[in-house]
């Protein structure tokens, strides 16, 4: 069985739609990258449409199949980076020149078929205006002096691949150029479009693969975030535990464990949707002083300090405790709300450099002020 460039372009028509429903199925279940995935999704449509042209090269007319099939083709490749601008936080990264290069490809391509027609010379336009797309996408995910992670690292060699198949496909038109039909320029233009297939396969995997690595890193943020407060959880506080065990430097490391005073009454009295409301506040007044904080439970919460000793670290929990004490919150029409903290305070030593103990020093800290009624701060 001989396979023609029709036959190849045919089997890349079919993958670039079975990606395009599996993109679809990204978007819909991944809301937090709509905006990312859009783009690629538009992308996918569009080389679909470019290649079921291209396949049908010959049966329809040359500005359908040649004109069309390459703007659907170039511009494909331009939403894509579109994407890839807004996976990395940098929207727009030159969209200006990227729209210049589709209108200049356009132009050629255009002239190129209608005004001197020449089939080698549509694939160097072609070629040249997605290498150029492509090395821009290289540009944006790889910035100088940032450490990129797997599945970006990927994605850079899968663009570099696309830049140097284009780039031989191109030589190889204008060294082989005696072709007047693209469906019949024989075997090098073959191994080009089947190099192209690749490289376009190579590229969805990467696209994908981003995806699937944000989600995770999503998913695990979120595992690890307070919902209510947006702060480390007590799984957070944990996972620090277990990288830093046992503590190193025994000397710097202390903790406090904070704990809201008559939090119930504020529930009870105003309800719980204001006692959520005031560890909300609580949280926003104790990261302006920029401590290490996690919600521990309920009303409970844990600063981890470092590079401290045991007498700043008391006076900082004083002037945590005042600016608490200060707090005055009002709540609609129910009246203000106002309440104090207890804090409990333990430093690592040489003979206590282990996580666990140190919080159970500090829980014990805390509950030896709860019981002296609360609003100081006191270590055992």
């Amino acid at each position: 069985m001989s396979f023609d460039i029709r036959t190849m372009l045919t089997a890349v028509h079919v993958i670039v739609w079975i990606n395009f429903c599996i993109m679809i199925l990204a978007w819909y279940n991944v809301k937090s990258m709509r905006r990312v995935i859009r783009c690629w999704v538009f992308g996918q449509a569009l080389y679909g449409i470019g290649t079921l042209l291209l396949v049908l090269r010959g049966i329809v007319p040359d500005f359908l199949s040649v004109v069309i099939t390459n703007a659907c083709l170039v511009s494909a490749q331009l939403v894509a980076q579109e994407g890839i601008s807004r996976y990395t936080s940098r929207e727009g990264y030159l969209r200006k020149f990227t729209f210049s290069i589709l209108a200049l490809s356009m132009i050629f391509t255009l002239f190129f078929t209608y005004i001197m027609p020449s089939v080698p010379s549509r694939i160097v336009t072609y070629g040249l205006s997605v290498g150029l797309i492509s090395a821009i996408s290289i540009r944006t995910v790889w910035q100088k002096g940032e450490k990129l992670d797997l599945p970006r690292r990927f994605l850079v060699v899968v663009l570099g691949f696309s830049i140097a198949v284009l780039t031989l496909r191109a030589i190889f038109a204008i060294l082989d150029g005696g072709y007047s039909d693209l469906m019949y320029s024989g075997f090098i233009q073959a191994v080009g479009v089947i190099g192209m297939l690749l490289a376009y396969v190579s590229f969805s995997i990467a696209l994908f693969w981003l995806v699937v690595h944000k989600l995770g890193i999503e998913i695990q943020r979120q595992a690890m975030t307070d919902p209510l407060t947006n702060i480390g959880n007590r799984r957070a506080l944990d996972e620090l535990m277990e990288k830093q065990l046992p503590i190193k430097s025994c000397s710097s490391v202390g903790i406090m464990m904070i704990d809201v005073d008559r939090f119930k009454e504020i529930n009870d009295q105003f309800g719980h949707q204001a006692g959520d409301y005031y560890l909300t506040e609580f949280v926003r007044v104790v990261k302006q002083e920029g401590y290490h904080l996690f919600r521990y439970a309920g009303d409970e919460f844990v600063v981890v300090a470092y590079n401290t000793d045991f007498a700043t670290l008391l006076k900082k929990a004083e002037c945590l405790k005042q600016k608490v004490e200060q707090m005055t919150i009002s709540w609609l029409d129910q009246g203000c709300i106002n309440t104090t903290v207890s804090i409990g305070i333990a430093m690592a030593n040489p003979y206590s450099r282990d996580w666990d103990e140190l919080m159970k020093r500090a829980d014990r800290a805390l509950y030896k002020v709860k019981n002296e009624g609360g609003n100081s701060a006191g270590a055992e």
